[in-house]
């Protein structure tokens, strides 16, 4: 069993290293467990209830923090009983997810929570800065060239800040931390390897 880490290792090591790996397939989960020193967290986007465990074990025996996007595993309950599972069986450092009502959930069971926002128009910025149903540890902005609204979001609320989505540059890593992330995530591969901070 491998010792989760806490919310404040886990903002640490975001801070320190910026590059989180998304992981949509099999390629991504052996690109992710050989270059493991260079990240600092992997998001998995894939798996099913009967597999997840193994994946997270794994990139966790690493020394890697994990968090598994509820929405994307196939297989789980999107209730009280999946996150139980999640949180008791499968032992993530955390979860994603686009739901407040699943993440203030989560959270109750010790999950670190990661909302993941796709930001379209005023009304989601506004909801987002109010945290209406539940307040998240990180919040990830979708997508990561929205540059100017994740200054703006900075300015207005105190939790960390990620983003993700359209990322296809090492530039566009550089911007986005310059705009105020504390990290990036991207399941490209070729912009993880290459950033160096």
């Amino acid at each position: 069993m491998n010792k989760r880490l806490t919310k404040s290792e886990v903002i640490k090591n975001i801070q320190s290293k910026k590059k989180i790996a998304a992981i949509k397939n099999m390629k991504d989960f052996d690109l992710v467990l050989k270059n493991h020193q260079e990240l600092a967290a992997a998001f998995l986007l894939t798996g099913n209830i009967s597999n997840i465990s193994r994946f997270i074990e794994a990139i966790q025996s690493k020394g890697l923090p994990v968090f598994i996007h509820i929405e994307k595993i196939g297989g789980l309950a999107l209730n009280s009983e999946g996150l139980e599972f999640i949180a008791n069986v499968v032992k993530p450092e955390g979860v994603i997810s686009t739901k407040p009502g699943l993440l203030k959930k989560a959270h109750s069971l010790g999950l670190i929570c990661i909302q993941r926002v796709f930001m379209i128009d005023s009304e989601v910025f506004e909801n987002t800065i109010a945290h209406k149903e539940v307040q998240p540890d990180i919040i990830e902005i979708m997508p990561s060239i929205a540059y100017e609204i994740i200054t703006a979001l900075k300015e207005k609320i105190d939790v960390p800040i990620i983003t993700g989505g359209l990322i296809r540059t090492v530039e566009d890593v550089k911007k986005a931390l310059n705009a105020g992330a504390i990290g990036i995530s991207t399941s490209n591969n070729h912009v993880w390897r290459s950033f160096v901070n």
